[in-house]
């Protein structure tokens, strides 16, 4: 509540449209809201090395394991359930299998500590979770536009003739709202505003 008091002081707006205002942008909040813009992403190599290197651990768990197996496996013979009908052992061709896929394990192991050593590897989040978080940001944008709309304000912005960055009542009322949603607090930039802006205002027109 302290939230919408302080936003409702800084931008001149009741608590009770804020309050319905929060309540509709919980369709977009079912995590902390994530901005998948190209200014806000962090380098990811370190992290990528570090993921590298428990999938790398891992292996070798596995690879020991498997040795394991194997040397039991070794022991054991396999009569052929199809001797009768002149068919080879089906055990000669999941043997070879099997060791192709031991084969498999330790090569891939290798690769990765290869591009570990050389700082091939870096962490990135799926596409699939990266459209989420664009639509979620959207969705976000979107629902604070019809806001401001909804209270016969103009849906424009400023632009600063030195630096060119855009910015203005509706574009501050904006980063208001995303600085509660995100965590850390985060901003978009003029120029992402400018864009979902533009988009807004042609499905508006498109509906007409």
């Amino acid at each position: 509540m302290d939230q919408i008091q302080r936003l409702g002081a800084a931008h001149g707006f009741k608590d009770g449209p804020l309050l319905e205002l929060s309540r509709k942008l919980t369709v977009a909040q079912s995590d902390p809201l994530n901005l998948s813009q190209p200014e806000l992403v962090a380098p990811k190599k370190d992290r990528g090395a570090r993921v590298a290197q428990r999938a790398i651990n891992n292996l070798r768990r596995a690879e020991e394991a498997i040795a394991k197996a194997q040397q039991v496996i070794n022991e054991l013979r396999f009569s052929n359930p199809f001797a009768h009908t002149g068919m080879p052992n089906p055990a000669e061709y999941h043997l070879a299998t099997f060791r192709e896929g031991v084969e498999a394990i330790s090569d891939f192991r290798q690769y990765l500590e290869n591009m570990k050593r050389n700082d091939g590897i870096s962490y990135g989040d799926e596409p699939d979770r990266r459209k989420a978080r664009d639509l979620r940001k959207e969705i976000v944008c979107w629902t604070i536009f019809t806001f401001w709309t909804e209270r016969s304000l103009p849906l424009k912005f400023t632009t600063d003739p030195i630096s060119s960055e855009r910015g203005g009542d509706l574009f501050d009322f904006v980063n208001a709202i995303v600085e509660c949603m995100t965590e850390p607090p985060t901003r978009i930039s003029g120029e992402t505003l400018k864009l979902d802006l533009k988009r807004y205002q042609d499905f508006c027109q498109s509906v007409r």
